[in-house]
């Protein structure tokens, strides 16, 4: 499909019993992990989301160094996109790579976006 752009992950994947329930597991590829997976902690879909946050970084600056991961890991330094892309975009990075588990966006949250509504009907997020 022409103009598509697919989104996956092919390795460990749980489904939670509820929008309540965490995981404990700890597989994937470390350099997009979020900081309660790499801690072994408790974690539920929102550090997918978290995760998303870092892959929508390194698409937009077209690298991504362990300089960035260690930045990313300890919210020493905000990772800050290239300012050639909209503000909304550069708002949406700094909102999935919010620090604290709690803080950490939804799937709904991705839904709710006003102006990711254009693509709603190409995107199907849950």
């Amino acid at each position: 499909m022409e103009g598509t752009v697919r989104l996956g992950d092919f390795g460990i994947s749980k489904e939670l019993p509820g929008p309540k329930a965490y995981a404990e597991t700890r597989a994937g590829t470390l350099f997009y992990m979020a900081p309660e997976v790499l801690l072994s902690r408790p974690y539920n879909m929102s550090s997918d989301v978290w995760s998303l946050g870092l892959v929508l970084y390194s698409l937009c600056k077209l690298t991504y160094t362990q300089k960035d991961f260690y930045a990313a890991q300890t919210k020493q330094t905000d990772l800050v996109i290239p300012h050639i892309y909209s503000k909304d975009l550069q708002n949406l990075v700094k909102e999935l790579l919010r620090m604290r588990p709690r803080d950490h966006q939804s799937t709904m949250f991705l839904k709710n976006l006003s102006w990711l509504a254009v693509y709603q009907n190409t995107f199907q997020l849950r």
